[in-house]
């Protein structure tokens, strides 16, 4: 359960939103366009424009997806699968597709491999050009598709096997999750809709249920998880609202004016949608507020052919293969650098830019400044102050810590093992032992020079609680060195605490409170399990620990270890462990909390837990442990977020996800008190992060 590469949904492999599409049929069998020529895709010749996002497309019967610099493809579904629709998760990191077997496949967006998800979900025998047959929840936990006898609704188990179920009152022909994924809207062939409430408990998806019908023909959209826009094919406007507990809609305003389609969920509130005259197919975008206000977009009427895609931002038709791209603002047109496309959805999803933030610690992260070195970073958590680049080097930052007074970061840059002064640090420090005099990089001001390494791989450096030594990694082996106060002493000779075993790597050392151990993570080459070295660094005796991560508290060591069935945290005060919480989801970090009693069943944290789909975006949820093992109790809300890291009080996370503009790793941060996600500014291609307080 720890490991999610190692969870599938069924032993056959392959290696190897909002959509536009042109007119596709299928009768049994999907009948794939004999023009498009070979299903091999290829990005235009010769000049190469760069994609506003990455893009994944259907051409022919396979999925491909496109880099946003380069608009090169990369092919997701296996040759010889005959996939005739398919929708990205909310990160857009992962594609999910359905062939005409029957078949339901999930895939990364970077990798040509496959897991399948379902072998029975025969389609319908026909399929319009609009019409949406799968959809992947905004929560990124359900998963929705068209069957032949209704709808299916997927949801994670936690034993790796989806919990599916089936909804056979209707044929239904497009699907659309509410922007919280606590509902799913289903059109049937008549065009009415019927709502399906997802329900949960404790923060887990567990099932569907049927809420409500809305028996008025015409297009729809969510507004907000119980707020739906209705546009009746007689004409007009009307919000339904959900009535919980009574199992009905009531009516909040309605309008009789106007003639509306193509209703989307807009990313930035209320709905998009076209608006036109009685007999005329042009239309016009228009947005709809949550009280019914109807506003033009500022562009022209525009061509019946193009819909809404990237969350209503822009609109999109195919001609020819090729699709173009509407701006609704200004109705200027532009053509993407793809051919032979069929069908195609945006893929990274537009998120909230934040330039600063008020957070309960700040944030250090390793990015490029501007001549592509990479840094050390910091984006302040006073709501004030903006990212701000704390190193100059002339390489690039390798790995780095920063001190406990904040007035210096140890380093790796090349060979070298160095402390720098930062700017900008605590106005009230703690004593510093370290005088960085003379300089050792030629250009940065108060450098010093700690240790000449074997390699150039990095040295993963750790302070000591007093500042006093710093922990480091060189080749085989864990070294001390002290940091000296004075400007004319040179640095003392490491010490080494410890050589790893054979055949295994140290990774992450880091001191505990009491500044008297050192603990560094044991990774076995060919084992699946690792395990965490403690040594005293008086003694030089050393304990090994079965532990996938670890963290030291003030009074015990946190350390989590799972199998493929249940995942462990657990804390040791040196002379007894306590399990203080067991989860069938993997536990991805943790956080100690101040405060715990002494001894190691006292302990308590805050951990996140991935209940999201073993092969998907990680979907992670706040946790406190409790009395018991099992009485762990859910804080906040869930989030789709990668590599994520709780900050100390355990109110944000952050990590890292996809830009708006192209495949660049971003610094996110999400307030997990009500799942706000944001993209900081001016934090590209971040790596390394650290909170500190």
């Amino acid at each position: 359960m720890g490991h999610r590469q190692n969870h599938h949904f069924s032993l056959n492999h392959t290696q190897g939103s909002h959509k536009t599409k042109a007119v596709r049929v299928m009768a049994v069998v999907v009948i794939i366009f004999a023009l498009i020529g070979s299903a091999a895709p290829t990005a235009a010749q010769g000049r190469r424009n760069r994609l506003p996002a990455p893009i994944c497309a259907l051409v022919g019967a396979r999925v491909a997806c496109y880099e946003a610099e380069t608009a090169m493809p990369r092919l997701i579904s296996a040759e010889g699968l005959q996939v005739f629709d398919f929708a990205l998760s909310p990160d857009g990191e992962y594609v999910v597709y359905r062939t005409v077997d029957g078949g339901v496949w999930v895939g990364a967006v970077d990798q040509s491999e496959s897991a399948q998800l379902d072998a029975g979900a025969l389609p319908p025998a026909a399929v319009e050009f609009h019409d949406t047959t799968i959809t992947w929840s905004p929560d990124g936990l359900g998963i929705a598709y068209v069957i032949a006898t209704g709808v299916r609704v997927a949801l994670p188990g936690a034993s790796g096997i989806p919990v599916l179920i089936d909804f056979t009152d209707r044929l239904y022909n497009h699907l659309t999750f509410s922007p919280g994924g606590m509902r799913l809207a289903a059109q049937d062939v008549n065009r009415s809709w019927t709502v399906f409430s997802i329900l949960s408990q404790e923060g887990l998806k567990t099932g569907a249920v049927r809420f409500g019908v809305v028996d008025r023909p015409g297009d729809a959209a969510w507004l907000d998880d119980n707020s739906l826009i209705a546009a009746p094919e007689e004409g007009g406007l009307l919000r339904l609202n959900v009535v919980e507990g009574e199992n009905r809609f009531s009516t909040a305003w309605e309008r009789a004016e106007g003639s509306f389609t193509k209703l989307v969920t807009y990313l930035g509130g209320g709905v998009r949608a076209f608006v036109s005259d009685p007999g005329d197919l042009l239309g016009q975008p228009v947005g709809i507020s949550g009280e019914g206000a109807v506003t033009g977009l500022g562009a022209p009427k525009i061509d019946p052919r193009a819909t809404w895609t990237a969350g209503g931002l822009w609109l999109v038709y195919i001609t020819s293969g090729t699709p173009i791209l509407i701006d609704p603002v200004t109705g200027g047109e532009d053509a993407l650098d793809m051919q032979r496309v069929s069908t195609l959805s945006w893929g990274a999803p537009p998120t909230l830019i934040a330039g600063t933030l008020s957070m309960d610690a700040d944030l250090f992260f390793l990015a490029p400044d501007a001549q592509g070195v990479h840094q050390v970073w910091e984006f302040p958590g006073d709501g004030q102050t903006p990212v701000r680049q704390m190193t100059a080097m002339p390489q690039s930052v390798i790995d780095y810590a920063i001190s406990p007074d904040r007035r210096f970061a140890a380093l790796t840059m090349g060979n070298r093992l160095l402390v720098v002064p930062l700017p900008g640090f605590s106005p009230t420090p703690t004593p510093v032992r370290a005088t960085p005099i003379p300089d050792a990089v030629e250009g940065v001001l108060g450098s010093r020079l700690l240790a000449v390494l074997e390699n150039d791989e990095g040295s993963q450096p750790a302070w000591r609680s007093d500042g006093a030594e710093i922990a480091y990694l060189d080749g085989d082996s864990l070294y001390l060195i002290e940091v000296t106060g004075s400007a004319d002493v040179l640095p003392t000779t490491p010490r080494r605490l410890a050589r790893s075993p054979e055949n295994a790597v140290f990774l992450r050392p880091a001191f505990s409170p009491d500044r008297g151990r050192v603990m560094v993570q044991v990774k076995t080459l060919g084992s699946v399990q690792p395990q965490t070295l403690v040594v005293n660094t008086t003694t030089l005796e050393g304990q090994f620990i079965v532990a996938d991560r670890a963290q030291w508290g003030l009074n015990a060591l946190f350390y989590v270890r799972g199998n493929n069935t249940i995942s462990e945290l657990a804390a040791s005060d040196g002379s007894a462990e306590a399990v203080l919480a067991r989860s069938p989801y993997p536990i991805v970090t943790l956080q100690p909390l101040p405060g715990s009693a002494p001894g190691a069943a006292g302990q308590r944290a805050l951990y996140l837990r991935d209940i999201g789909w073993w092969v998907g975006p990680p979907v992670i949820q706040l946790m406190e442990t409790g009395t018991a093992p099992d009485l762990s109790t859910v804080q906040g809300q869930t989030t789709v977020l990668s590599q994520a890291l709780i900050s100390p009080s355990g109110r944000f996370a952050a990590g890292l996800g996809l830009a708006n503009n192209g495949k660049i790793l971003k610094l996110s941060v999400v307030d997990l008190q009500n799942g706000r996600k944001f993209v900081i500014q001016s934090a590209n291609e971040a790596s390394a992060l650290i909170w500190v307080r």
